[in-house]
């Protein structure tokens, strides 16, 4: 079973498996879909144009360049010549929106039984970037309280700046003894680069999973877990 996920982990030397949220355990155009929908409207509203233009357009903007891009709204503004102090107040206002957002998420049918499976194997961790409310709000929608404990759940923007993935200071609070005493028996999943140098900083095994991102990895390093 643990050889359909990657055969190039030896998986009877494994003791614990972390995840990423975005991108990792449900596809994240799931949340960007659904939270596009009211900052288009704010953005329309600064314009004067189409809803449905400005929401296409940033959406096919996200899936160009991925949520590590920060100036997929501004584009919109500057391209319809909204003054300096407007399009500064227009981005904060959907950036709140896009903060504050309570989303419908749900987890594939194969992540929930891969996500038994493992948990009945191994002891789970999560660690996961962004504004700790947005991301507990994910955490509560897509319910995964049912395999990854408080105590093994790490969201970085509580440490304050500069501890996102790849920092990894953030470990020391995981309550599983391999994550720090034996990292090399340490598989973390992820999607981004930045969770391919946060396993490779800690020690872990990094498996990629497969998603439609700007960024590439190779297939050796690649999972099935989507």
């Amino acid at each position: 079973m643990m050889k359909y996920l990657s055969n190039s982990v030896d998986w009877k030397e494994v003791h614990a498996v972390g995840f990423d949220i975005d991108g990792t355990l449900y596809d994240e155009m799931e949340f960007i879909s659904q939270v596009y929908r009211p900052i288009s409207q704010v953005i329309a509203d600064a314009c004067g144009i189409d809803k449905k233009e400005v929401y296409d357009r940033i959406l096919a903007r996200w899936m160009e360049k991925g949520s590590s891009y920060d100036r997929i709204f501004e584009e919109v503004l500057i391209d319809h010549k909204v003054s300096h102090p407007k399009r500064t107040k227009v981005v904060d206002k959907c950036l709140s929106a896009y903060r504050s957002f309570n989303p419908d998420l749900s987890l594939s049918s194969r992540v929930q039984f891969l996500l038994q499976v493992l948990s009945s194997e191994y002891k789970l961790f999560l660690i996961t970037d962004g504004t700790p409310k947005l991301q507990r709000a994910k955490f509560r929608s897509l319910e995964l309280e049912q395999w990854f404990s408080a105590s093994n759940s790490i969201f970085t923007g509580e440490y304050g700046e500069g501890r996102a993935k790849p920092d990894t200071r953030s470990l020391s609070d995981i309550e599983i003894p391999a994550v720090t005493s034996a990292p090399d028996k340490v598989v973390f999943f992820g999607d981004r680069q930045c969770d391919r140098e946060f396993a490779n900083r800690a020690g872990f095994h990094f498996l990629r999973v497969l998603q439609f991102e700007a960024e590439h990895f190779t297939s050796s390093e690649s999972s099935a877990l989507n």
